[in-house]
Parts: C-alpha cells; sequence; structure tokens
C-alpha cells in the first residue's frame, strides 16, 4: 500500500490546511469556511506525481548503472565515473530540472465550491 497523497487547500481568506483522507468536505481553520471536495480527481494527480518521480529517480539509476558495467568491463575505467558525474550535473540534470518544472507547473488547481 503506498502513502496517502498530501493535497494542501487554500480558503479565500488566505488559511490553509491538509485535506484529509477520504473526505468530502474541509472547514478553513482560520474563518470557519466550508468547501466541497467531492469532485477532486486524486488519481489523475496521483499519476502525474508518480511520472514527477520517474524523472527524479531516472538519471541516479542511469549513472549506478553506467558505473556498475564500467566495474565489470573494466576496473580501471571506474576513473571515468567523475568525469560521467560531471556530465551528469553539467548537461542532463538542467533537463530533468526543466521537464521537472514543466511537470510541477501542470499540476491540477481546482476551484472549489462553499458549503
Amino acid at each position: 500500500m503506498g502513502r496517502r497523497l498530501a493535497i494542501t487547500v487554500t480558503c479565500a481568506c488566505g488559511g490553509t490546511g491538509p485535506l484529509p483522507a477520504r473526505s468530502d468536505a474541509w472547514s478553513c481553520p482560520d474563518c470557519g469556511q466550508g468547501y466541497l471536495t467531492d469532485g477532486l480527481d486524486t488519481a489523475a494527480l496521483a499519476r502525474r506525481l508518480a511520472a514527477v518521480k520517474r524523472y527524479v529517480w531516472g538519471g541516479a539509476v542511469a549513472i549506478c548503472v553506467l558505473a556498475g558495467v564500467l566495474a565489470v568491463i573494466r576496473p580501471a575505467a571506474l576513473l571515468v565515473v567523475p568525469v560521467l558525474l560531471a556530465a551528469y550535473f553539467f548537461f542532463v540534470q538542467p533537463r530533468y530540472r526543466r521537464k521537472l518544472r514543466e511537470l510541477y507547473e501542470s499540476l491540477p488547481e481546482w476551484q472549489l465550491r462553499p458549503r
């Protein structure tokens, strides 16, 4: 079983708070205004966040696999690993960060109805 998806709700007054699991309503802790949360599609949000995790871990896994292959084929070539890491941080990681930024910007924002 995975972790519960944490969703933060922000009220019109500026108050914020976590959305309780399996809840159809949320009340602002500051002003007491209630909001209906029955229209949230948490499954779609969970799928997008899973894509974010794949991007985050993809580069690290690739470097580890490459270093492992080098260790098996030619152990002396492990001296190249610092060069590979530098190339990863200067060329690959900025692309990952750009893609992550695009994914985070594409996450949905819902407009909740007051009760």
